[in-house]
């Protein structure tokens, strides 16, 4: 599903730098376009090289560039650096804290006072207040696994060390996981070794008596 997803994103973009031409043939040159269209141009490359670990990098850039030339009032950059988080929640502050500057350098150069920067800040605040909300609520669902991908990563959580696993192949440990991390949307092998060792943690508890 998520690889489907990120071919989707790459075909929306490319109608998206299209569009983006259409304007600059019809408006003149703007920085702001070119800046779009150069945005979108970078991210088909780096996501069809990288795939997903572009995902966290690509789309914070991408709502730092809206937002300043956009105006401050527009929250679809919020909603991304809100996607990127969950994307890479260890990278959570760095999006937040580099965000109240993009809205900083936004307000100046549109020359807008406090009580703009009020007004933002505050639905910012409810906008991620909701969005810690909704992601609590979520149920927590089973990990989909194959034998040999719960095999490794039960292997995995007992000596600690991705690299000390031997029941398969360096390659074959890795395409696994893969495969297992991308069936059960986990951005990272850690997230879901995670994941596995919380659903399994009366098992391992026991284990360590």
């Amino acid at each position: 599903m998520r690889e489907k997803l990120i071919n989707l994103s790459f075909i929306v973009v490319a109608v998206l730098a299209i569009c983006h031409i259409g304007q600059l043939l019809d408006m003149g040159f703007k920085i702001e376009i070119i800046l779009r269209i150069a945005l979108c141009a970078a991210y088909i490359p780096a996501g069809l090289i990288w795939r997903e670990k572009s995902l966290p990098v690509i789309f914070p850039i991408f709502a730092y560039a809206i937002l300043i030339f956009n105006g401050y009032n527009n929250y679809t950059s919020f909603f991304i650096i809100i996607f990127s988080i969950q994307l890479n929640k260890k990278w959570e502050y760095q999006y937040l804290i580099f965000y109240l500057i993009d809205v900083t350098i936004a307000l100046v150069l549109h020359h807008l006072g406090a009580t703009h920067a009020i007004i933002h800040i505050l639905n910012c605040v409810f906008i991620y207040a909701c969005y810690k909300i909704l992601f609590s609520l979520k149920p927590k669902t089973k990990l989909n696994l194959e034998p040999d991908e719960a095999q490794i990563l039960a292997e995995w959580a007992q000596v600690k060390e991705l690299k000390a696993v031997r029941s398969f192949s360096h390659n074959t440990v890795y395409d696994k996981l893969r495969a297992a991390r991308l069936r059960n949307d986990c951005t990272s092998n850690d997230e879901l070794l995670k994941k596995y060792i919380e659903e399994y943690a009366n098992q391992y508890a026991a284990g360590s008596k």
